[in-house]
């Protein structure tokens, strides 16, 4: 995000029809005042009396109307400093370059949100810019929990982040294509597999790993999907299972992914992409790694 300085819309609005009013006035004024030795009969159109100038003496009209308006401007700052109505600089968050410091950017957000100093600001300003294309450097598999919200999570704005939410954090085929088109499109160099404490679609998991099939509707594919590679050696009913069925359930992510994806797995191959799979705490918010295809 390209910094900027925030205002008020409110505050803009009216500053602006000010500046425009006051600025043509203060014109009119100056010229007129220029041409007070030649000056035309006061009954004369001030309109008429400006538009004769021009015809004559273009460049100065121009210059005085330039004048004008760069005075004004600096005037209505300087009234709204003293109004404390001051400019808020916006700062920007983004400064990856490459896989690793795409991971980096992300772990210092998560830092900044844990401690209650995000900085991330989502102005109308870079509405326009967004409409016009996206390049998010990370792509993120999360859960569809509502309390897993990665913008926030890790302090970043919008068009930062290429996220894919749904149950369990798992890679389908559908969200694997969606992560390709995040790398091979839009050059997203770094992939987060975001798995959260506490999570139902684990915790059905492991409960049914016996009897999917007495979830409703589509869950059972789902859930044998966790069932399989996370929860065969899980203990109904211990503390310890459903965090270690977490863990793992996000690090089978990055497997999946390399798995069933030739694309995204060249990029890896060659350097190009970086994936990583870890767990939010819901409670603190701390997201810690749990798995890097770095480090297979």
């Amino acid at each position: 995000m390209t910094p900027g300085f925030e205002v008020t819309d409110s505050v803009m609005v009216r500053t602006s029809v000010v500046v425009r009013k006051s600025t043509w006035i203060m014109a009119g004024l100056m010229v007129f005042r220029g041409r007070q030795k030649n000056s035309p009969p006061l009954g004369l159109p001030f309109t008429a009396s400006l538009a004769d100038e021009s015809s004559h003496h273009p460049r100065r009209v121009f210059m005085r109307i330039t004048s004008a308006r760069t005075s004004l401007l600096l005037l209505s700052a300087a009234l709204m400093s003293a109004a404390g109505l001051g400019f808020t600089k916006a700062p920007s968050v983004r400064s990856a370059s490459g896989p690793d410091q795409s991971l980096k950017t992300l772990m210092a957000g998560n830092a900044r949100y844990i401690k209650g100093e995000a900085v991330s600001h989502n102005l109308p300003a870079a509405r326009k810019g967004l409409a016009a294309g996206q390049a998010p450097f990370a792509a993120v598999v999360r859960c569809a929990d509502s309390r897993v919200a990665p913008e926030i999570v890790f302090d970043q704005p919008l068009g930062e982040l290429f996220v894919c939410a749904i149950a369990g954090n798992v890679p389908t085929t559908a969200v694997i294509a969606s992560l390709e088109y995040a790398v091979a499109v839009l050059g997203s160099d770094l992939i987060v597999v975001m798995g959260h404490s506490a999570c139902g679609a684990v915790d059905a998991a492991i409960t049914h790993r016996e009897d999917p099939a007495a979830l409703p509707g589509n869950l059972p594919g789902l859930i044998d999907s966790i069932i399989v590679p996370c929860t065969m050696n899980c203990t109904p009913g211990d503390p310890k299972a459903l965090p270690v069925a977490i863990s793992c359930n996000a690090q089978e992510g990055i497997r999946r992914i390399m798995a069933q994806s030739s694309v995204i797995s060249r990029a890896v191959g060659k350097g190009d992409v970086r994936i990583v799979a870890g767990v939010q705490d819901l409670g603190t918010g701390k997201f810690s790694l749990v798995g890097d295809s770095k480090k297979p």
